[in-house]
């Protein structure tokens, strides 16, 4: 009763305290409404943000902008790795190199596993190659372990064990019409892998089949980026989280199921380079340089130079180039450079005019050298090769453009330099032992030690020495040879024009037998160098001359001889112009003496 006196009373107060409390319900659901873009319909793209009014009556107690910014549409980032996932998929030396695992073991676990690659061939010339011996041949030129190809394939297709042969078409996962069929496919994945190893950090991040970004972390490692890059373009996000773990249906368990190993283990310390040279030239005679190992980098890119052994830079030959090219007539006997077993002899489709010949040893201990664009094969495949034995003829097949050797050397997969790494003073530090795909390069030559590093106690008397005593003439300079600096003169035919002379001469610190060598610089003087530069050796026991072919020796160190030496300035090394051609260039650099 009370109650309701107090409201007939007071009800004009009541009635405006309500239509208050209803104004600021209205204001505040217009005032969201107004700060909220409209909900797209259902299908329907997102529309742009509803335009802000200039003012909004706030509350007082906050303060708004005059206007709200433009919204901005976010970066797409790749999406968290999640937690629980492996960092390594396979371990960097395992996705090189399988020791003694080639054709005719391929061949066996296909048969055994009832595989319908087992009976696959491909056209190849005017015959056909087998899937086993083509895996293994693309797996050789493309440094990487055939095993973990065959998981790759199994995870994509299932086809290691099982399989029917309408299916092999897409056996990588790789949808693209013209890399459909089994060989293009193989030929696909292994150089998609062996790009994505060697480019590790510098390629950008791929899209996944739905168009998100491929997760793919940056803390892995070379070789795991590589096949996460891979598998990236045959998979959506959901199957991608799938094949990257280490449970059912994914790589890793796929190469366990297959090989009963485990993929992400090491092979271990045991491989361990040479401790001695032991190649020999693998043909008779001498050949020109066209082309040498580029230690930044053989990673079939070009990066406007080549950086050879000296760690000189160079414009001349193939940039990116992973052997040394010898140009050599066709025909010419091709010869083991050390002995071993044939892993691969046969012809290669490389996509170029013709299939490429090549043979490849190994040499137990992880080495291997290959052997390509041969005319022809003359070592059958599993047999075992000595030294010096013929195992082809020089031809031009494959992508080359005209009859050479291109030698090929690896350690456990990996392309290495034979020639070792000499470095300069501009590049002190080999660049390819550095990279993730690289490896340390040695000197693998037999039958006379390496000039590079030079041992501590050997005797340098380079041309800008003051043990160098040149004619007074007008020489040439290039920026090139050793410590950076050579001289030239134009070859001469006669020795009654000859005005370029040159001595070498040491300050031995004992006596005894001493390897001599002398730099030849590799660089373009607009004219070819010579084949019979007369080099005139003093030493204990009189004169003895020798002519060395600066022509087809470039870049390198070439033997003089071992000879016998006093420790007095006696001695010497002497060198003219005359070599009995004309408009020849005729280098003029260092000259070392290596204590026996």
């Amino acid at each position: 009763m009370n109650v309701l006196m107090v409201v007939q009373r007071r009800w004009p107060l009541i009635l405006l305290i309500a239509l208050n409390l209803g104004a600021a319900l209205f204001v505040g659901v217009d005032l969201n409404r107004r700060l909220r873009a409209p909900a797209a319909p259902q299908g329907a793209a997102e529309p742009s943000p509803a335009p802000v009014p200039t003012m909004i009556p706030p509350p007082t107690a906050l303060v708004y902008p005059t206007a709200l910014p433009t919204p901005v549409p976010p970066t797409p980032t790749a999406p968290p790795r999640p937690a629980g996932l492996p960092e390594t998929l396979v371990a960097a030396d395992r996705f090189t190199f399988e020791p003694d695992y080639y054709a005719a073991e391929v061949q066996a676990f296909l048969e055994a596993r009832g595989s319908v690659l087992a009976q696959a061939t491909f056209p190849l010339g005017a015959g056909e190659d087998t899937f086993a011996h083509a895996l293994v041949g693309h797996c050789i030129r493309y440094s990487l372990n055939p095993k973990v190809l065959l998981a790759l394939i199994e995870v994509e297709s299932g086809l290691v064990r099982g399989g029917a042969a309408g299916e092999t078409q897409w056996a990588l996962g790789y949808r693209d019409a013209k890399w459909q069929g089994l060989e293009l496919q193989l030929q696909w994945a292994a150089y998609t892998l062996a790009d994505g190893f060697r480019q590790a950090g510098a390629k950008e991040t791929p899209l996944l089949t739905d168009g998100t970004l491929a997760p793919i972390p940056g803390e892995a490692d070379a070789a795991t980026q590589s096949i996460l890059r891979l598998l990236s373009y045959t998979a959506d996000a959901e199957r991608f989280a799938v094949l990257r773990s280490d449970g059912p249906g994914s790589f890793v368990a796929a190469y366990q199921e297959l090989f009963g190993e485990d993929p992400r283990l090491p092979l271990g310390d045991s491989w361990e380079p040479a401790r001695r040279p032991f190649l020999q030239m693998p043909f008779l005679g001498a050949a020109l340089v066209t082309s040498y190992f580029d230690h930044e980098y053989p990673t079939f890119r070009s990066n406007g130079t080549i950086l050879p052994y000296s760690g000189e830079r160079g414009y001349q030959s193939y940039d990116g180039h992973d052997g040394w090219d010898y140009a050599l007539a066709a025909g010419t006997p091709v010869q083991a450079a050390a002995a071993g077993r044939v892993a691969f002899a046969g012809f290669l489709d490389t996509l170029c005019a013709t299939p490429a010949g090549l043979v490849v040893l190994d040499h137990g201990g992880g080495y291997r050298t290959l052997y390509w664009h041969l005319q022809t094969i003359a070592a059958p495949e599993g047999t075992a090769v000595a030294a010096g034995e013929t195992i082809g003829t020089v031809g031009s097949t494959g992508c080359s453009t005209g009859p050479h050797l291109h030698l090929s050397v690896e350690f456990l997969g990996r392309d290495t330099d034979p020639y070792g790494w000499c470095g300069s003073l501009d590049v002190p530090d080999d660049p390819w032992a550095a990279h993730p795909a690289g490896t340390k390069s040695l000197w693998l030559w037999q039958g006379f030690p390496s000039p590079c590093p030079l041992p501590a106690a050997a005797v340098v008397v380079d041309d800008q020495d003051p043990r160098f005593a040149p004619s007074p003439a007008l020489w040439y300079e290039a920026p090139v040879g050793h410590a950076g600096h050579a001289f030239w003169s134009p070859s001469a035919a006669n020795a009654h024009v000859s005005t370029h002379r040159a001595v070498w001469r040491p300050e031995l610190p004992a006596t005894g037998y001493y390897f001599l060598y002398a730099y030849v610089p590799w660089y373009d003087t607009g004219r070819p160098d010579t084949t019979q530069a007369r080099y005139q050796v003093r030493h204990a026991s009189g004169e003895t001359a020798v002519t060395v072919d600066q022509a087809h020796n470039t870049g390198l160190w070439v033997p003089l001889g071992e000879f016998y030496f006093n420790a007095n300035d006696k001695e010497y090394v002497y060198l003219d112009e005359v070599t009995g051609e004309e408009n020849r260039t005729v280098w003029f650099d260092a000259v070392v003496w290596v204590k026996k």
